[in-house]
C-alpha cells in the first residue's frame, strides 16, 4: 500500500526533526517511514500555512536522520 509522501527531514534540533512539508497537517498526526513504522508525531507547525515546516518528535528511544522521507499513514 502506497503512502502519501510528506517530505524529508531537513534539520535535527534539540526539540525534534524539522520536515519541510507541501501542506499543513494537524498537530498530533503520526507520521510513518517507508516501512510503515512510526517515524514520529507532529508536535508543532512553523512558517506559513502554504509552505509549513513540521516539528516531529521521534518515538521514545529512536532517532531520525537527515534526508529521511516521512509519510502520512
Amino acid at each position: 500500500m502506497a503512502h502519501e509522501s510528506l517530505g524529508k527531514v531537513i534539520q535535527i534540533t534539540e526539540r525534534g526533526a524539522l520536515v519541510k512539508a507541501p501542506r499543513m497537517v494537524p498537530i498530533g498526526t503520526t507520521l510513518v517511514d517507508v516501512r510503515n513504522q512510526p517515524a514520529g508525531r507532529v508536535i508543532d507547525v512553523l512558517g506559513p500555512v502554504t509552505a509549513p515546516y513540521l516539528l516531529v518528535l521521534p518515538p521514545r528511544g529512536k532517532t531520525t536522520k537527515l534526508d529521511r522521507e516521512v509519510y502520512l499513514p
